[in-house]
């Protein structure tokens, strides 16, 4: 059984996959929702606590400076981005942003 021998078939079915394709693309997205008041307060209250914990002043924070921000060496490697082993304010701030 080839497409050659069966051009309806192939055509059908073809049409099928696009048509249902195409029905799969064309329903709306959902928007993200929103940020609640506690997401973002718990957002600013992790940003206000970088400056005090970088207690050498530059501008990023080691293992044992993340130390003084609970829940921060627990998922240290998550949020160092670069890799580098040193957490950024920028680097925090975008895990604090909602997806």
């Amino acid at each position: 059984m080839t497409a050659k021998n069966y051009p309806l078939r192939s055509a059908t079915v073809a049409l099928t996959i696009l048509s249902t394709t195409t029905a799969l693309w064309a329903q709306p997205i959902a928007p993200a929702a929103p940020a609640t008041a506690a997401q973002s307060s718990a957002a600013k209250d992790l940003l206000a606590a970088f400056d005090p914990a970088d207690a050498n002043k530059d501008g990023v924070l080691s293992l044992t400076e993340a130390e003084a921000i609970p829940g921060l060496v627990a998922n240290f490697d998550a949020v160092d981005s670069n890799r580098d082993g040193r957490v950024s304010k920028p680097e925090l701030a975008k895990v604090t942003q909602p997806d």
